[in-house]
């Protein structure tokens, strides 16, 4: 029935359907003639979207990106294997089509898979009753229940240096691994003598060792996180926006809603993974649209500096910052120095790219150390 109807005629169609708006627009990519502009006549229908939801956002970024861009990521995706169907003679407007329908589709298979954080509509609770935005929610961090890949090689297969690394860790992990060590630095030289590795040179790379689930919770973040960055599609500001609605914005969420639960070293977790992120990626900062509602931006950093601080106002023990196989004075300084170094690069970044679209004198910073001792 649609084939026989103009294409103004099909969007008609599309918007008497009781769905909701993101699943008319994926139809209509779907299913309206390859030759008219699918992206203009579906405009109307994603402006139907919520504001906040990340389908509309990706939309929106796909049809204001230049056409070079469109066609250059398209010639990568194809030279990966991607969009085969796509050949010299198709328009500008099918490049726009063919790459929003893949993204999008991409972002639906990580959502069912429970990977993917998007806009909660929940009426259950009011907007008051929230430490956060309903927005934020956080929904959607199903990669936080799943284990982390473990590499089993056996002793005979390892070189000296890693076994006796290995032997040298479990003294400050412990046989039953209750604590983790971090590293942020190459810790030993897997090729080198193991008589230079020992207690003290561990102890002297730059490193925290911490409860192991606030160590495994932050490095499921990163990882999940870098996952998603190298597979990702679509554009830089696409990503950006992902990124946000993935990790950043319910990671907050669920670190504010631990620490008001009074479960610091589980808020801690999530806050650590959202430092391991943003060492390793400015992705996030450095290109997204979320600071076009500048509320919610610079709301994001008042809220993860609060929830740092709700945290860091603890004592050593309550997060377990001073274990007894660890370093003398514990890693309080540590980690507040490994906060500060990324909280400048941050501030500056916003001073220097977001100063000029702040409103109302809601000023975007982090303060998350301010108040630590």
């Amino acid at each position: 029935m649609m084939a026989e109807l103009a294409p103004d005629e099909q969007v008609a169609v599309l918007q008497g359907l009781p769905f909701p708006p993101e699943m008319k627009v994926m139809i209509g990519l779907a299913k309206l003639d390859d030759d008219c502009d699918a992206l203009q006549l579906l405009k109307p229908l994603n402006d139907e979207c919520p504001r906040s939801s990340a389908e509309r956002r990706m939309f929106e970024h796909i049809m204001n990106t230049p056409q070079a861009e469109i066609d250059e990521t398209v010639a990568d995706d194809q030279r990966m294997g991607n969009l085969s169907y796509l050949d010299a003679s198709s328009t500008p407007a099918q490049r726009k089509r063919a790459l929003l329908t893949g993204v999008l589709r991409q972002m639906s298979m990580m959502r069912e898979e429970g990977e993917v954080m998007y806009a909660a509509n929940s009426d259950d609770e009011d907007e008051e009753d929230l430490d956060f935005p309903r927005s934020w929610a956080p929904q959607g961090l199903d990669f936080l229940s799943k284990p982390l890949p473990e590499h089993h090689v056996p002793d005979a297969q390892k070189k000296p240096a890693v076994r006796k690394f290995e032997s040298v860790l479990k003294g400050f992990e412990g046989e039953r691994e209750a604590l983790k060590m971090m590293f942020f630095e190459t810790p030993a030289d897997e090729d080198g003598s193991p008589e230079l590795i020992t207690r003290d040179t561990l102890l002297a790379k730059r490193h925290l060792l911490l409860p192991a689930e606030v160590v495994i919770t932050a490095r499921k973040y990163s990882r999940a996180a870098s996952e998603m960055i190298h597979e990702w599609m679509g554009g830089g500001t696409s990503l950006g926006n992902a990124l946000w609605a993935r990790f950043f914005q319910p990671a907050v969420a669920a670190a504010l809603a631990d620490a008001r639960a009074g479960e610091y070293q589980a808020a801690m977790g999530h806050l650590l993974g959202l430092l391991l992120i943003g060492i390793n990626d400015d992705t996030w900062l450095q290109d997204n649209e979320v600071y076009c509602d500048w509320s919610e931006f610079s709301l994001f950093f008042t809220e993860l500096s609060r929830a740092w601080a709700s945290v860091l106002a603890q004592p050593d023990a309550v997060l377990g910052l001073a274990p007894s196989t660890g370093k003398i004075g514990g890693y309080r300084a540590a980690l507040i120095e490994k906060i500060d170094d990324w909280q400048n690069d941050v501030n500056e970044m916003l001073a220097d790219r977001y100063d000029e679209f702040e409103e109302d004198g809601m000023e975007a910073r982090l303060e998350c150390t301010a108040t630590a001792e």
